[in-house]
């Protein structure tokens, strides 16, 4: 809905994905053309942090749905606000 109300560049990156899909999006995101990517918590810690692909000073905004799930210590919510909260 995102992409079609602001006409932003738009992918999302969830764990479910085929792997065509995901290499379409990693793809798109090596590339740095993206204004916008919707993604799962497990998605963006383990397939753009964990491998480098985003950095934390990638981002200008993190918008996070759910975050209560943030207080577990070892919730990937929480190892990705780790990470970009250290950002200087």
């Amino acid at each position: 809905r995102i992409r079609l109300d602001t006409k932003l560049n738009t992918v999302a990156l969830y764990g479910e994905m085929n792997e065509a899909e995901k290499d379409k999006v990693l793809a798109r995101i090596k590339e740095r053309s993206l204004d916008v990517l919707v993604a799962t918590h497990d998605a963006l810690y383990n397939l753009c942090i964990e491998s480098n692909l985003l950095t934390p000073d990638s981002f200008c905004a993190v918008v996070i749905d759910e975050v209560h799930h943030a207080i577990a210590e070892k919730h990937s919510y929480s190892r990705v606000l780790d990470v970009i909260k250290n950002v200087k």
